[in-house]
């Protein structure tokens, strides 16, 4: 399967952010992201029957048509993304020959199950512990046989395995502006009880309270779970888009969410709706695998979503006051606390929720790629009359700068000087979701839009 877009999707009217929201949910599920649970505000269905969707069960998702029953109720989705495999072991690492070690995303394969998949990186102390992260891709993994890198020639046998699964909340208010949305990564083999499907079938969940929501049995779950827009507990439904009017066309990325033979899973999706508010401006939401991150992390993932530039906590997306000490190193797309994941997923010390924020291209108190916007950043080395502009991957750390850590960089997010919001790049395949002008850090550009259709706000 390849990536799947939706541009210039027309919402139902300027008002209404949560059709761009259900177009969002269209997109990624037939990117592969499974609907596991669903609920249309008079009756909820908890089932991976893809046809059963209440938000829409055609078998290609991107013929549904929006149910305007939905606009003033209470209605809610989980779907499940790719599964990320924690093998522990106790002996260390056999190395390739040449003393070669394991290469961060190299294929890998098991002895007798003959799963396959991609090697993330490992952690091994031969007192504390150890685990190698992979990500399946075919076959099942089990947890005693020898995994063997296939260029590296490294191996290592693992002593048990864990499961954690990605999920994806989606929880709309009486109205079309509001609702809420969360992310969680969580071992199904320790944890299965956080599960946002799994809390579906509590009686605090109904047709109108979402996984997570309140009541029995249906607390949001502290294990690797996360809010990216609205309060909980509450609930406090916020703007989906962060603002209530002048929405215009929607703009709609999935990844490739099915793994196969040699594909790892990408839960990777960008939405995103224009502002009519003003003549570039549009408003994304995010959710993206991190590459060359540190090499045992479990949740390689981030959530962007624009929480009105404000530090917020686990359970909110909105204006908290930064109280967990240090400072807040240097931003550039999207404020403090916009970025999210989780850091030290499934260790026994400092697994905690964390707000990121994104390196920024910084000399002294000026930003590089700030400056002199008439004359951009560009490869030097080309024979091109006009040369490239010059990229830089988009890096994210941890915000509070007494709990550190490097997630590695978006995977499909560059940074580049100059351009406006919409514009397309790499003969439309990339575009534009920000405006990076006048002395601003840079204008971030994501990929995989269809090679054909030119954005409009």
């Amino acid at each position: 399967m390849s990536a799947v877009q939706s541009e210039n999707y027309v919402l139902q009217s300027s008002t209404h952010g949560f059709s761009a929201i259900w177009q969002g949910s269209r997109v990624t599920k037939k990117a592969g992201w499974i609907k596991a649970a669903s609920s249309d505000g008079s009756a909820k269905e908890v089932s991976t029957t893809q046809s059963a969707d209440k938000w829409g069960g055609n078998a290609d998702p991107l013929t549904d048509t929006y149910n305007a029953a939905m606009d003033t109720v209470r209605a809610w989705r989980v779907d499940v993304g790719p599964t990320i495999l924690k093998l522990s072991f106790t002996a260390a690492v056999t190395l390739g020959p040449g003393s070669v070690n394991f290469i961060p995303g190299e294929p890998c394969t098991q002895a007798s199950s003959g799963a396959t998949g991609e090697f993330r990186g490992y952690d091994y102390d031969a007192v504390n512990g150890a685990h190698a992260v992979i990500f399946p891709r075919t076959g099942t993994f089990d947890g005693t046989h020898a995994i063997t890198g296939s260029v590296s020639g490294a191996s290592f046998t693992p002593t048990g395995i864990d499961h954690f699964v990605i999920e994806h909340l989606l929880w709309k208010s009486t109205d079309t502006v509001n609702g809420i949305s969360a992310f969680q990564c969580v071992s199904d083999d320790n944890e299965n009880a956080s599960r946002f499907s799994v809390l579906a079938n509590s009686a605090g969940c109904t047709a109108t309270v979402a996984p997570g929501g309140g009541g029995t049995g249906n607390a949001f779950p502290t294990a690797g779970s996360w809010m990216t827009c609205g309060l909980l507990p509450g609930p406090t439904f916020y703007q989906w888009w962060g603002i209530s009017s002048n929405m215009v066309h929607g703009q709609f990325v999935a990844a490739n969410c099915t793994p196969g033979t040699g594909v790892s899973a990408d839960p990777s999706f960008w939405w995103s709706v224009g502002d009519s508010g003003a003549a570039d401006r549009m408003q994304p939401y995010l959710f993206m695998v991190c590459d060359d991150g540190e090499p045992a992390d479990l949740c390689p993932f981030v959530s962007y979503h624009d929480c009105f530039d404000a530090m917020g906590t686990r359970l909110s997306s909105q204006t908290q006051s930064f109280t967990s000490g240090g400072t807040v190193p240097f931003t550039n797309f999207g404020g403090s606390g916009c970025w999210r994941s989780w850091r030290r997923r499934g260790f026994a010390s400092g697994d905690a929720f964390s707000s990121l924020c994104p390196l920024s291209e910084n000399d002294g108190n000026s930003q590089l790629l700030g400056r002199n916007q008439a004359n951009p950043h560009r490869i030097a080395n080309s024979y091109a009359t006009t040369p490239p502009l010059l990229r830089r991957p988009v890096r994210l750390v941890a915000q509070d700068d007494t709990a550190k850590m490097y997630k590695g960089h978006a995977r499909w997010l560059d940074l580049i000087q100059s351009q406006v919001a919409f514009d397309v790049l790499d003969s439309k395949t990339r575009m534009a979701i920000n405006s990076g002008t006048g002395g601003s850090p840079g204008t971030m550009v994501c990929g995989l839009f269809d090679g054909s259709t030119t954005t409009v706000q």
